[in-house]
């Protein structure tokens, strides 16, 4: 079913380690009318548009899954190099992490 995001309460509660990158939270929908022009059936529907996009939606949704992890992965790296950035040094080493040939 797919509803507008007006009809969504999206509630900021991911807070594991190593979960909060995922951007995920927690979604509640109560009371909510879903049309049935606001449904499909992703494994043996048959596709409103013609064409190979969407002959395959399973392909598509792969396509985001993938978008996450290249997300996740840039998120990740401008965090080291913003932290790599400042004069934090490591616990017992003299040379700030800006210039550590180990991190570098």
């Amino acid at each position: 079913m797919m509803l507008p995001g007006r009809q969504w309460a999206i509630h900021d509660t991911w807070y594991s380690a190593g979960l909060r990158g995922t951007a995920s939270h927690d979604i509640e929908l109560e009371g909510a009318f879903v049309p049935e022009q606001h449904t499909f059936d992703l494994f043996s529907g048959t596709p409103c548009m013609s064409g190979p996009l969407f002959a395959a939606p399973l392909v598509q949704f792969a396509l985001h899954i993938a978008a996450l992890a290249l997300g996740s992965a840039e998120g990740a790296s401008d965090e080291l190099t913003e932290f790599a950035c400042t004069d934090e040094t490591r616990l017992y080493r003299r040379t700030p992490m800006q210039d550590s040939e180990l991190l570098q």
